[in-house]
């Protein structure tokens, strides 16, 4: 259920962006696979006449389509290739004026998603995007932030309320969940916390701590080479400086 108040939000902020498809199907579409639907399709999924090459570079496109009819259709049947231009996403194209609502309809839902976006300019290749981390590690990050230790800890509506910046698009977000009667606390809970922390004065120490842990999940996230390039790899798809790691 998380999964699909994602989706829809996301779908209608940024109007149906490939980025915010998703394809990993439903519990119902997975758990009906069978073994005879693998034997029957094997051959059909890994066939490299139905398959789709797509690369990203600087260089001249031409030498990579001549390879792929070399290695696997000799010179038959292959498609002329396609050059795309990356366009990073326009903050100001998905710009509101008023806040805006989607509700979803879900008969079997056994609990209420509530999902805030805020739209917000801020690049991940930026000192800001570092400041927004910390903030947000403060105002919901895990147990101890804003969000959890008032809804959760303190009010007794939730098992769990967050916010986090978005690294594909320029929003940052609050999510949080409960049943019927907790529905409209949580709303006004989230909007309250929100408002007090905007004037909450905070600690050094509580800086120190949050700018503590987020290091050590930076750290845990490039300590391979391997994580390293696909984090580089990340920022130049999405047009940003690799530098700034």
């Amino acid at each position: 259920m998380q999964q699909t108040t994602f989706y829809y939000a996301y779908r209608d902020i940024f109007q149906y962006h490939p980025a915010t498809l998703d394809g990993s199907g439903t519990l119902k579409s997975v758990a009906g696979v069978t073994l005879n639907h693998i034997k029957e399709y094997k051959q059909k999924l890994f066939s490299w006449k139905h398959a789709f090459f797509a690369s990203l570079s600087a260089n001249d496109p031409k030498p990579i389509h001549d390879l792929l009819n070399q290695l696997f259709l000799n010179d038959k049947n292959i498609e002329p290739f396609q050059k795309y231009v990356y366009t990073k996403t326009d903050i100001q194209k998905y710009h509101q004026k008023e806040l805006t609502v989607t509700l979803i309809d879900w008969p079997n839902a056994t609990d209420n998603q509530i999902l805030f976006h805020f739209l917000e300019p801020i690049k991940p290749d930026t000192i800001t995007y570092l400041h927004g981390l910390v903030a947000m590690d403060l105002l919901g990050g895990g147990m101890s932030g804003k969000l959890a230790d008032t809804l959760r800890t303190k009010r007794g509506l939730t098992y769990h309320a967050g916010s986090f910046l978005n690294f594909k698009f320029p929003i940052w977000s609050v999510w949080t969940f409960g049943n019927n009667e907790q529905l409209p606390k949580l709303i006004t809970g989230v909007q309250e916390v929100i408002n007090t922390f905007k004037k909450d004065k905070f600690k050094e120490t509580d800086i120190q701590e949050s700018i503590k842990k987020l290091t050590s999940e930076f750290k845990s996230n490039i300590e391979l080479p391997r994580d390293k390039l696909i984090n580089k790899i990340n920022y130049i798809m999405n047009d940003l400086d690799p530098s700034f790691l």
